[in-house]
């Protein structure tokens, strides 16, 4: 690699062996002059030998950190869910829904393939089970380690098996699922509204219960009592999980993309179009709202573990010219921006922590999942 080759910056194809490998390429330039000359040793080691490859320079370059430690590409990605225990992701991607594991990017198995578009996908609290909403039916539970469904539930008469979300409840005993019927959001009316298909997982009965409105978009966060949830509306609704009544709406002044819970119930944070709303979760009271210029949409949002930090997957630039999305980190005591981690091609629709705070998932609308090393931060 020569002086020309050690100037430019970014990633850069290198050739060894007939294999290409990218390679983070490292500027030698100060000022306004190239170092031509006292040039050391650029090392280049390879890592994964047929994937990717780091090369080090001068002082022996920090990890990037926002270069993840694996990649899933899904042609489709409707919905991913990551497992309690963060060693493995589920993903409903093209009519299949597969299992991955976290570390590696490796495909594990899938666990069923069917002819349907899109479904939404959910872990139950032990590990165990899936919970996969808007696939063949309304809502199918299935044992993950027999590969076998369990139950299949359609109790929302007369709606398709489109759906929005899905979740468990903390304690595993309800799953929530908002169904909807796919039609323009303008038309109202009360037989155009989403339902929300409660289950009980101890009794096996299901109820179908509409909204107060129609739901913006994908996103269904519970609390960790597993007494609530919350989705994203003209507002912020938050329901009852036992009897499927909204106790109260957050803000009803603009509609909300993406909610989440903190890992200790206290907030409730939601994205919207250009702000971060974070509320006391008990009394609804506007902890914090974050704005900065050129955001417009905040489509993701997620607790790390501690509570401190809040990522947020956004759209920037107008909405009708999407170019690509960033997430950042958040500051949750100061409304700091913490981090700025603009390495993606597309929108951020889903971010999460691992419950240990150690890998955080990110996918984007081209259906690229990234597992990051928060350690690196």
């Amino acid at each position: 690699m020569d002086a020309t080759t050690a100037g430019k910056t970014g990633p850069t194809k290198l050739d060894i062996m007939n294999k290409s490998f990218n390679i983070v390429c490292i500027s030698f330039q100060q000022g306004n002059n190239m170092r031509r000359h006292n040039l050391r040793t650029v090392v280049v080691s390879l890592i994964c030998a047929v994937s990717q490859c780091i090369a080090l320079g001068d002082d022996d370059l920090d990890k990037d950190k926002s270069q993840p430690i694996a990649t899933i590409n899904c042609s489709s990605l409707s919905s991913l869910a990551l497992s309690p225990d963060g060693k493995s992701l589920a993903t409903v991607d093209a009519g299949r829904v597969t299992l991955w594991e976290v570390e590696t990017g490796k495909k594990l198995r899938v666990v069923f393939q069917d002819d349907f578009k899109s479904g939404q996908v959910a872990f139950s609290p032990d590990g165990k089970k899936l919970a996969i909403a808007g696939a063949r039916s309304q809502l199918e539970l299935w044992d993950i380690e027999k590969n076998k469904r369990l139950k299949s539930i359609q109790a929302c008469k007369g709606v398709p098996t489109a759906a929005r979300a899905v979740a468990y409840s903390g304690n595993g005993e309800r799953v929530m699922a908002i169904i909807f019927k796919d039609v323009p959001f303008e038309e109202g009316g009360d037989e155009n509204r989403d339902r929300m298909l409660l289950y009980d997982t101890s009794t096996g009965t299901a109820k179908c219960l509409p909204t107060t409105d129609r739901i913006v978009y994908g996103t269904l966060a519970v609390s960790p009592n597993g007494k609530e949830m919350a989705f994203p509306c003209q507002g912020v609704g938050v329901w009852d999980v036992n009897s499927g009544t909204e106790l109260r709406r957050l803000d009803k002044s603009q509609f909300f993309l993406s909610v989440a819970y903190s890992c200790d119930g206290k907030w409730i944070a939601a994205g919207g179009l250009g702000r971060i709303v974070v509320w006391d979760a008990a009394t609804g009271e506007e902890k914090l709202t974050i704005k900065r210029p050129g955001m417009v949409g905040v489509i993701s949002v997620a607790f790390s573990p501690d509570g401190r930090r809040l990522v947020a997957g956004e759209h920037d630039g107008p909405v009708e010219d999407p170019v690509r999305g960033k997430w950042n980190i958040w500051n949750v005591q100061t409304g700091d921006l913490e981090e700025i981690l603009p390495n993606q091609i597309s929108d951020v629709r889903y971010v999460q922590f691992s419950a240990n705070g150690k890998r955080l998932i990110s996918a984007n609308d081209f259906g690229q999942i990234n597992v990051f090393d928060t350690s690196r931060w």
